[in-house]
């Protein structure tokens, strides 16, 4: 395919650490989307805005501190349709694997 028409999206969450306003380093999770397709990035538009909505209330204590959502366009010189997007989460510990996840009760899901 020429180059610029192939999508490819890969959604990961990695544990960094951020620097907050107070001086203080704190460890984030960043899930982040790379993608020619705008489809690809809408889920953490949905996922941002929850955080920022509903789920503020809970945030540090049931869902992890939100602490933003960032998006950049058009700075891949091979190809500026590439877009970025990620939101950084409050890093809770180890990931619970997906096939752990569902076996869990409803209760601790």
């Amino acid at each position: 395919a020429p180059s610029g028409t192939h999508s490819e999206s890969k959604t990961t969450n990695e544990s960094i650490e951020k620097d907050s306003e107070e001086g203080v380093s704190t460890q984030v999770v960043c899930k982040y989307v790379v993608s020619t397709r705008k489809d690809l990035l809408d889920p953490l538009d949905y996922e941002s805005r929850l955080y920022e909505s509903g789920l503020k209330a809970l945030q540090g204590t049931v869902v992890p501190k939100f602490h933003g959502h960032y998006k950049l366009k058009g700075t891949w010189e091979n190809n500026p349709d590439l877009k970025f997007a990620c939101i950084l989460l409050e890093d809770c510990g180890d990931v619970i694997p997906y096939e752990g996840f569902v076996d869990l009760d409803l209760k601790d899901r």
